[in-house]
């Protein structure tokens, strides 16, 4: 019995995960990306980017986005 129970033992240490090390979370945050703009996380470096939304998404009350980061008003 007590062979047994030492080749458990053994057994379990032999099985154990590992797991990759975690992907670097970005650091503070999110930017303040302004109505026409979207912040993402960059898993590889850790730092926000910033991509403009669609040509014509609707921004403030009556302007739509240009594109380019930019709300264009009327």
């Amino acid at each position: 019995m007590k062979m047994q129970w030492l080749l458990a033992v053994a057994l379990s240490g032999a099985c154990t995960v590992h797991h990759p090390p975690k992907e670097p979370a970005c650091r503070g945050v999110a930017v303040a990306a302004g109505p026409c703009a979207l912040a993402a996380c960059d898993s590889e470096t850790g730092n926000w980017q910033i991509f403009p939304v669609e040509v014509g998404a609707p921004c403030g009350s009556i302007g739509h986005c240009d594109g380019q980061g930019l709300c264009v008003q009327p």
